[in-house]
C-alpha cells in the first residue's frame, strides 16, 4: 500500500467549472438557511399582527362600555357626595335642636365648604341651584349659630329638607 496522496486526490477544486459549482452549492444552502430562518419569523409576524388587528377590535367594543362605566362612576361620586351633604346637614340640625351651637358650628364650615366643591363639580344644574341656595345661606347660618340664635334650627331643617328633596 501507498501511503502518499497524490496532488490530485488533495485539491477539492480541480477545475473552474468545480469551483463554480462548489459556490453555487454553498450559495445555495445560505440562501436556504436564510430562508429557513426567515419564513417562522415571517409566519409569527403575521400571527402577531392578526392578533393585534383582533384584540384592537375588542378595544374598540369595549370602547362604549367603558364610557357607560364611567358615566355610572360620575354619578355614583355625586350621589355619594350629595349624602355625604345630607348627612352633615341632618348632624348639624341635630346638634342646633339640642342646643349644641358650638357643634353645629364647627360642622357649618366644612360642610359649606364641601357645597362649594360640590357645585364646582356637578353637571346636574338643578342640584346645582339647590346647592346655590344652601351656600347663599352660609353668612346666615354662620352668624346664627355663633350667636347660639334659635332660630337656626328652622333654617337647618330647610336646608337639610332641601338636600333631601334634590336627592
Amino acid at each position: 500500500m501507498d501511503a502518499s496522496v497524490g496532488r490530485d486526490q488533495v485539491l477539492l477544486f480541480k477545475t473552474p467549472v468545480s469551483y463554480a459549482l462548489i459556490t453555487l452549492v454553498l450559495a445555495a444552502a445560505f440562501i436556504a438557511g436564510f430562508l429557513l430562518g426567515f419564513l417562522p419569523i415571517h409566519s409569527q409576524k403575521a400571527d402577531l399582527e392578526a392578533q393585534n388587528t383582533r384584540l384592537h377590535q375588542q378595544t374598540e367594543s369595549l370602547n362604549p362600555k367603558v364610557a357607560e362605566l364611567e358615566r355610572t362612576n360620575e354619578k355614583l361620586r355625586a350621589d355619594l357626595r350629595l349624602a355625604r351633604l345630607q348627612g352633615t346637614a341632618g348632624l348639624m340640625s341635630y346638634r342646633a335642636n339640642r342646643n349644641n351651637f358650638g357643634a353645629a358650628a364647627e360642622l357649618s364650615s366644612g360642610f359649606f365648604d364641601e357645597v362649594r366643591e360640590t357645585i364646582a363639580g356637578t353637571h346636574d344644574p338643578a342640584l346645582r341651584d339647590t346647592l346655590a341656595k344652601v351656600l347663599a345661606q352660609r353668612d346666615s347660618v354662620t352668624t346664627a349659630l355663633a350667636q347660639a340664635n334659635p332660630a337656626v334650627k328652622d333654617q337647618l331643617a330647610e336646608i337639610y329638607a332641601h338636600l333631601f328633596e334634590t336627592g
